[in-house]
């Protein structure tokens, strides 16, 4: 006695267009992290870029979800998007606060770049917080 699986009549079959769109939009997401995940290493003015690879990387991590679903590449793109989705909310949130922040964390990263010994990175760390309070209007 053989088993043969039943294969699901609601699910299609991953057709050729359908897997093209889903690889392409897979390499975009994975850019957008990438470029994203860079940076956030950049001085601030160009730190900002993060936020909106972060985005881009949210539409097409949407767009997998929506190109995988009725398929039976449903499973690994959940999981891609579980774990691409809260990162890039992350970095998203991260730009968002380096924006809001901008004056504060500008003149620290300038009091860093100035700074040669241990004592005047420290310095530059203490004064932080107070700059941070400066900035807010209340």
């Amino acid at each position: 006695m053989t088993f043969e699986p039943n294969p699901r009549q609601d699910q299609p079959t991953f057709s050729p267009e359908r897997q093209k769109a889903f690889s392409r939009t897979l390499l975009f997401a994975a850019l957008c992290m990438i470029v994203a995940w860079g940076a956030t290493l950049l001085p601030l003015p160009f730190s900002l870029v993060a936020g909106i690879a972060g985005v881009g990387a949210l539409v097409f991590l949407v767009r997998l979800m929506m190109i995988a679903w009725p398929t039976p590449a449903r499973r690994s793109a959940s999981v891609t998007a579980a774990f691409g989705i809260p990162a890039s909310i992350i970095v998203i949130g991260l730009t968002l606060l380096s924006l809001v922040f901008y004056g504060p964390m500008f003149a620290y990263q300038e009091c860093l770049d100035s700074a040669l010994t241990d004592e005047a990175v420290s310095s530059c760390g203490n004064d932080l917080p107070g700059a941070i309070l400066e900035w807010l209007p209340f």
